[in-house]
């Protein structure tokens, strides 16, 4: 089923689509943009047939077939979308469990096709529920958490991390703490929820739930104490959020067999952070597909942290969309560089820490250079008098009222003018923001 959401808190129902019409046994569904349109596209899993991938242009959807990703058939539970190449765009991990025990990674070629590759990802786990993708070491790139369905019991049937090594291959990590117990576990979830600057990693299971605390030297320990891993329920999945806006990140679980569901509230701490809400303009509206990278000095090292916005955070799991970063002793946040899917990107620096911050996709990329807003053809002087005529003397509107904001920022202010006079006058004249 899907359901258009009417802008009034209302919602109807969406009957005549190609993303409604096809029976299936589905268990997973994420948005994403994985060619970058500016529109979200829809991958389901299916546990019986062939997967779902639905690609959204101007007319709605259209059902993808094209092999490998449009037609494998598997007993697929769960999805998780990453740029786990660092080339700008979205490959997608897939967990299989029973029918197929092999998982799938596709890897985004970038011209709307997609290629299925044979790593340690796709060969060594065993009947898996979901995974989980993060940058948990900081260097960078995204690295691939995967929980399996049974219980320890089997070979290969314990839970897997896999280091990403940045050259599109991965090592697989058997002796960190969260691959040795032999647990059904199923949605898995990362966040840094002591603000120390590294991912925590929660894990869900039919027991008492797994919750281990990054120790920021590529290691983790199991947390033993509290709520969050001694009750003991069914749990199928659990989501990050600040709910309070409070600074740090709370926990909610989903139970099964009937149990009610666990909300857990964060204490908090001393430590600083920061919390980004990325809303794009010629990029998707939800920022799906954006990276964001924080660099601030912690614990007196200089310390880069990197997250990426996603649909999915791991089997039956959605943290909130908002981008969260712990920053320990952190006193200001030397620069924050935003990768938007438009190929667009911002950077912000000195940034002040312990604070909500909304960052929209600036309308037009630096490096196109059409300012032109006086009659003439070229950007020259001329444009310069109309903007200094609209700011300060006459208040008339240039031609191309959006162009005049030249440095991207609104309201249009003597930031524009700098801006377009180092363009015109000051080497290396670096070409303004500009609206097409």
């Amino acid at each position: 089923m899907a359901f258009i959401n009417n802008g009034d808190e209302t919602f109807a129902q969406l009957t005549h689509s190609a993303i409604v019409s096809e029976p299936s046994i589905s268990f997973d569904a994420s948005w994403v943009d994985y060619d970058n349109d500016g529109l979200v596209d829809l991958y389901v899993t299916n546990f019986q047939g062939s997967n779902y991938l639905y690609r959204q242009d101007d007319t709605g959807f259209v059902q993808v077939t094209d092999p490998p990703i449009g037609s494998d058939a598997a007993a697929s539970l769960a999805t998780a979308w990453s740029d786990y190449d660092s080339d700008g765009d979205m490959d997608l991990f897939v967990a299989n469990a029973w029918g197929d025990r092999h998982d799938y990674l596709y890897v985004n070629n970038g011209d709307g096709q997609f290629a299925k590759c044979t790593t340690q990802v796709t060969i060594a786990s065993y009947d898996s529920w979901g995974g989980s993708w993060s940058d948990y070491d900081n260097d960078g790139d995204q690295d691939l958490f995967v929980t399996s369905l049974v219980s320890g019991d089997l070979p290969n049937s314990y839970d897997y991390l896999y280091v990403n090594n940045g050259d599109g291959t991965f090592t697989m990590d058997p002796g960190q703490a969260p691959c040795l117990v032999g647990a059904r576990t199923e949605g898995s979830a990362w966040g840094d929820y002591n603000n120390d600057g590294f991912l925590d990693l929660f894990v869900a299971v039919a027991g008492p739930n797994l919750l281990y605390r990054n120790q920021g030297d590529g290691t983790f320990i199991r947390v033993t104490e509290g709520a969050i891993v001694t009750d003991d329920f069914v749990s199928r999945a659990g989501a990050w959020s600040d709910y309070d806006r409070d600074g740090d990140l709370d926990l909610y679980v989903a139970n099964g067999d009937y149990l009610v569901n666990s909300f857990y509230e964060n204490n908090g701490n001393s430590n600083n952070w920061l919390v980004i809400e990325c809303v794009g303009v010629e990029s998707n509206r939800m920022a799906i597909g954006a990276r964001v990278t924080a660099k601030a000095t912690i614990s007196g090292n200089s310390t880069y942290q990197m997250r990426e916005i996603s649909s999915r955070s791991g089997g039956n799991c959605q943290n909130s969309s908002n981008v969260h970063f712990g920053l320990g002793d952190a006193v200001i946040i030397d620069s924050i560089k935003v990768e938007w899917p438009s190929g667009a990107t911002q950077i912000l620096t000195d940034v002040v820490v312990n604070q909500y911050l909304n960052i929209e996709e600036e309308c037009c990329n630096r490096m196109t250079g059409n300012v032109d807003y006086d009659p003439g053809d070229i950007v020259d002087i001329g444009d310069l008098t109309a903007l200094i005529d609209f700011l300060f003397i006459s208040y008339t509107e240039p031609v191309c009222m959006e162009e005049a904001n030249v440095d991207g920022v609104s309201p249009v202010d003597i930031g524009d003018v700098t801006d377009l006079i180092s363009y015109l006058f000051i080497p290396p004249y670096p070409e303004p923001a500009s609206c097409e």
